[in-house]
C-alpha cells in the first residue's frame, strides 16, 4: 500500500462510515453472498458488464477508482494476469485496501495506493483503462445497476 492522505472525506465519515469506515463493516459485508443479496442476485451480471465496457484486451495498467465488496479486484487481476497486465487500485479508506489485500495476496499484477480520488496522484499512460464500479439498489423498482467504466489515459 503507498500514497498519502491528509484526512478522509467528510462525506464519507458523515453518510457511510457504517458500510465503509469500519472494520466491522468490511467484515460484515465483503462476502460474496452479502454483497450479491443486496444487490438482489444481480452481483456477477453486473460485474461482468462493468468489465465488458473495458474490451478484452488487459495488457496494461487498469486503474480501479475505489475498492468495493466482492470479487470484483481479483476478477480483473486474473484478467490483467493473463494478458500481462496490471491493476492499480486507489482507495481513500485504509480499512478498504487492508480488506482488499487479504483478497489479493498472491496476486502481484495488483498494487494499491492510499490516494484521494480527488487528489489523483498516478503516472499517466496513453494505455490505460480506469474503473469506477458503483453498485445501487433502488428499493422503490428493486432494480440494481453498476455505472461507470471507461477507457482513457491516466
Amino acid at each position: 500500500m503507498a500514497g498519502a492522505v491528509k484526512e478522509i472525506p467528510q462525506y464519507l465519515e458523515k453518510y457511510y462510515w457504517w458500510a465503509y469506515g469500519r472494520p466491522w463493516a468490511a467484515k460484515l459485508f465483503d462476502h460474496q453472498f452479502m454483497v450479491n443479496a443486496i444487490l438482489l442476485g444481480n452481483y456477477n451480471r453486473l460485474r461482468d458488464e462493468a468489465v465488458k465496457e473495458l474490451g478484452e484486451d488487459f495488457s496494461g495498467r487498469t486503474l480501479q477508482v475505489g475498492c468495493c465488496y466482492g470479487n470484483l479486484t481479483p476478477y480483473l487481476a486474473r484478467r490483467a494476469a493473463r494478458s500481462g497486465g496490471t491493476v492499480d487500485v486507489i482507495d481513500v479508506l485504509p480499512i478498504q485496501l487492508k480488506t482488499l489485500q487479504k483478497k489479493i495476496r498472491t496476486v502481484e499484477s495488483v498494487k494499491t495506493f492510499l490516494m484521494d480520488a480527488a487528489a489523483l496522484d498516478m503516472r499517466i499512460t496513453p494505455t490505460t483503462a480506469w474503473l469506477y464500479f458503483s453498485c445501487c439498489t433502488r428499493n422503490r423498482n428493486r432494480t440494481a445497476s453498476a455505472h461507470c467504466t471507461r477507457r482513457s489515459a491516466y
